[in-house]
């Protein structure tokens, strides 16, 4: 699915353009992994509620956090 990668990087770097470009707002993603849902055709290694947990992460950042990063559910992917 070379189409999906290229979406996905794409918009890992338009994070990283909006949160550089107005500091005003808080603007990260996330990665939830490989995870067992229909869009995978159920080949993801982990449950919902382990995908669920980086989508969690960023939406309860400290204020004081870095700004722009993407996040998994083992931490900031370079």
């Amino acid at each position: 699915m070379p189409f999906y990668q290229v979406s996905k990087a794409s918009l890992s770097m338009l994070t990283v353009e909006y949160a550089e470009a107005d500091t005003a707002f808080r603007i990260d993603a996330s990665n939830p992994g490989g995870t067992d849902t229909d869009i995978l055709d159920h080949i993801g290694t982990q449950t919902v509620a382990e995908g669920s947990e980086a989508i969690v992460t960023v939406a309860t950042v400290s204020a004081s956090g870095s700004i722009g990063t993407l996040l998994s559910r083992t931490g900031t992917v370079p």
